[in-house]
């Protein structure tokens, strides 16, 4: 495991009939083995009861590093789906590359 990188706190949030949170689970892991990192995250079902607050209000999927979206985009308050602009087109999920440099720079 890569020792330069500390701890940090992942979270999935999705919608449990999103048909992007695969390949959001996906690029999560390629993200952690790019920097060599052996780290678990939460996963959060916007509907389950257990689901925070603050986690309903983030669109499916949306990943969280130390509470922040990886995507560095603005907070939206409504239940939605979301896409994500990688260059010139629209994705289901964020870049491996947003997630690797989320993983970076909000590290503890």
């Amino acid at each position: 495991m890569n020792t330069s990188i500390p701890q940090v706190k992942i979270e999935l949030i999705f919608d449990a009939d999103c048909p992007n949170v695969p390949q959001a689970r996906e690029v999560l892991l390629r993200a952690l083995k790019k920097l060599d990192m052996d780290c678990l995250w939460q996963e959060w079902e916007r509907s389950d009861s257990a689901c925070p607050g603050y986690a309903r209000s983030y669109g499916s999927p949306t990943i969280l590093v130390n509470e922040k979206d990886v995507s560095q985009s603005s907070h939206n308050e409504s239940a939605c789906c979301r896409v994500y602009l990688e260059n010139t087109e629209f994705k289901g999920c964020p870049s491996v590359d947003d997630v690797v440099s989320a993983l970076k720079t909000n590290s503890v």
